[in-house]
């Protein structure tokens, strides 16, 4: 349940380059995958994985008539401000940044994630003990691999980051626009802390939950609870000030970075965002 910048990951996967069917193929397992991320978390029945796989399929479902026309307004957006005018507007930037941000945006699908909150009222107390066991290991994880970074090699993966898109889509960034990157993200405040605080806070917040399972307001506060399952939307509630300096400082590296690109790099990276924007259109049928 850890969706920061899960787009770009889904974008790029382990491809040289993008393509299309990259794309289609990565998005058509969406639902797939997070389907077998619940199961990996306890030992279920037969029936159980029948019915969590059924889970997303319904959130699959979802994504493509409530999430999926939107993403490809918002490149379809990028590629024409590119192409007309050679730069993209801050609030066009800001609709992207969004949508990395808040990706896949299941947290949004309350409507099934009142299904789900049913299935999780069929715990038994083995498997809700299997489930608060694996959500403390993945969190200790998390914060001993964010404790371990160095700010210096925060700021390189970062940067790396950048790149490794830019690439993915065509655009080979150069050594001086790398270190445009680099001095707008040495800027950046480092939200570390803030986010071990909120991680700790949800999990254990959706762990008291599953132990009142029976309880007949269980589905509401579930759905409620799930809403928050994203790291930027808990990141601007528990620090709004820090939460916003750290977007305007991202959205003006990506208005200098887009009017540092030559007009070769423009019409590639705009004929990529095009090509993104018409295989979403086509997902979205």
């Amino acid at each position: 349940m850890r969706y920061v910048f899960l787009l770009l990951a889904m974008l790029t996967l382990s491809a040289c380059s993008y393509t299309p069917e990259t794309l289609r193929n990565a998005y058509h397992n969406l639902g797939k995958d997070y389907a077998r991320e619940l199961k990996q978390m306890s030992s279920f029945t037969a029936q159980e994985q029948a019915q969590i796989d059924d889970f997303g399929m319904q959130i699959q479902q979802w994504h493509k008539q409530q999430k999926l026309p939107g993403y490809a307004n918002t490149m379809q957006e990028l590629a024409t401000s590119l192409k007309t005018q050679g730069a993209i507007p801050r609030n066009q930037l800001a609709n992207f940044m969004d949508l990395l941000e808040g990706y896949p945006h299941f947290n949004e699908a309350r409507e099934v994630n009142l299904h789900l909150a049913e299935l999780a009222r069929q715990l038994r107390e083995p498997q809700y003990a299997q489930i608060a066991a694996q959500l403390r290991e993945d969190r200790a994880d998390q914060e001993e691999s964010l404790q371990a970074l160095s700010p210096q090699k925060l700021l390189r993966q970062r940067v790396k980051a950048v790149n490794n898109f830019a690439a993915f889509v065509g655009v080979e960034l150069t050594p001086e626009q790398l270190a445009l990157v680099e001095r707008h993200f040495a800027d950046l405040p480092d939200q570390r802390t803030d986010a071990i605080t909120t991680n700790r806070q949800w999990t254990e917040g959706l762990l008291a939950l599953l132990e009142k399972r029976n309880q007949p307001d269980f589905p509401a506060q579930f759905a409620r609870h799930m809403l928050d399952d994203n790291d930027a939307r808990r990141l601007r509630q528990y620090a709004p000030a820090t939460a916003q300096e750290s977007r305007q400082r991202v959205l003006a590296m990506l208005e200098d970075l887009i009017a540092s690109l030559s007009a070769g790099q423009k019409a590639t990276l705009a004929g990529k965002l095009q090509s993104i924007a018409d295989t979403f259109n086509g997902l979205a049928r």
